[in-house]
Order: structure tokens, then C-alpha cells, then sequence
């Protein structure tokens, strides 16, 4: 028996309880969902992005690194409706920078866990810690290159 939409759509979709009290309804995002859409350019221009090509570009364009919280709530909250622009908010939608910080956290970490994200996460923070670096997050790579620099 082939599967309606909405049957589809619904094993996609969970709700979850904010911080506030407030009830959102979240779908799964897809690895798509994540591209900034200078990435999405770079990829068909070169046919793949590869992490260290994704990590060169977000270095060079900071930002779509903090467009990308934004991207998850809009691309992943189904309910209630969001918006990247405060002048279209309205009874229907609710702009996404009127989120309170603790909402806003915990709303990106479900999106995030429902969408499998931070189960990879957690495996390369894993893998890094295995590798037994500091605590400072560092080898002192970056930290030598700097103190090379003069401004």
C-alpha cells in the first residue's frame, strides 16, 4: 500500500516543549536543509563539498555561519509558523528573533537530535577528546600562527 503525504509528513515530525512553556511542532531536516546557499553554489559548481572545502568556505563568508541557527529554525519548525523577516510577523507567523534565548536553544538542539545531528556530534566530540587534546580546544597550531603575525 503506497503511503499518503501526510503519513509521510507525520513520521517526520515531532512536537516538543520549550523552555516557556510553549508547544512546537519540528520535522527532521535533511543534510541539504544545513547548506547555506553560498555552499549550495559551491557544490554545483564543483560537484561535491567535501568538510574541509565546507570549513574553508565558512571561514571565508562568517556570515552564513550565523545564518545557518536561523536556517534550522525556519527550515525546521513546522509549527508555528516562522519568519526570517519581522515585518511580515503577524497573528499567522512569529519572527524568528522574537524566540527567547532558552527557547531558542532548546528548539535548535531538538531540531538538531530529531534530525540525527548531534549523535554525530557527540561522536566526533568523542573522537577529539580520545585524541587527547587539551582542554583549551587546542594543539596551539593556530595559536603559533597568530603570535607570527603583525598588524
Amino acid at each position: 500500500m503506497v503511503i499518503s503525504a501526510g503519513d509521510y509528513r507525520s513520521k517526520n515530525h515531532k512536537e516538543v516543549m520549550l523552555p516557556s512553556g510553549a508547544s512546537f511542532l519540528i520535522r527532521k531536516l535533511t543534510q541539504r536543509d544545513y547548506f547555506p546557499k553560498g555552499l549550495i553554489a559551491m557544490a554545483i559548481e564543483r560537484g561535491e563539498v567535501t568538510e574541509a572545502s565546507a570549513r574553508q568556505y565558512l571561514a571565508s563568508h562568517p556570515e552564513d555561519i550565523s545564518e545557518v541557527e536561523d536556517l534550522q529554525l525556519l527550515k525546521g519548525v513546522v509549527l508555528p509558523k516562522l519568519t526570517a523577516d519581522p515585518e511580515s510577523a503577524d497573528a499567522g507567523k512569529l519572527y524568528v528573533g522574537d524566540l527567547s534565548g532558552e527557547d531558542r536553544v532548546a528548539l535548535v538542539q531538538a531540531i538538531q537530535e530529531w534530525s540525527g545531528l548531534l549523535v554525530g556530534q557527540q561522536a566526533q566530540v568523542d573522537t577529539f577528546r580520545d585524541q587527547g587534546v587539551d582542554g583549551a580546544g587546542t594543539d596551539g597550531e593556530v595559536l603559533r600562527e597568530t603570535a607570527g603575525r603583525t598588524t
